[in-house]
């Protein structure tokens, strides 16, 4: 219902009323959602280094995600975007 929310676009209170639910229901189940992602941890695996394929062609590491996709960085960038890559490859 959290994600239907966020996708929709729509106040609170209008989602709220075409889901049939309080909005204080819809307000509780948000705080669960986002306290359960910032608790979320992420299983890696180290397997060594990586020489990365972008930028600057230092060592940098490769993410490999279950369903696949791969994700090939060097460590040049802010701590709270790496943050945000393993909060967003977490969710895959």
């Amino acid at each position: 219902m959290v994600a239907e929310y966020e996708r929709s676009g729509l106040t609170r209170r209008s989602f709220s009323e075409q889901a049939g639910v309080a909005v204080s229901t819809l307000d509780y189940w948000r705080r669960q959602v986002r306290e359960r992602n910032r608790a979320r941890i992420v299983p890696v695996t180290i397997e060594g280094a990586a020489t990365a394929t972008g930028g600057g062609g230092g060592t940098g590491f490769q993410l490999r995600l279950p369903n696949g996709e791969r994700i090939d960085s060097g460590w040049d960038f802010p701590e709270e975007a790496l943050a945000r890559l393993v909060r967003v490859a977490g969710e895959r």
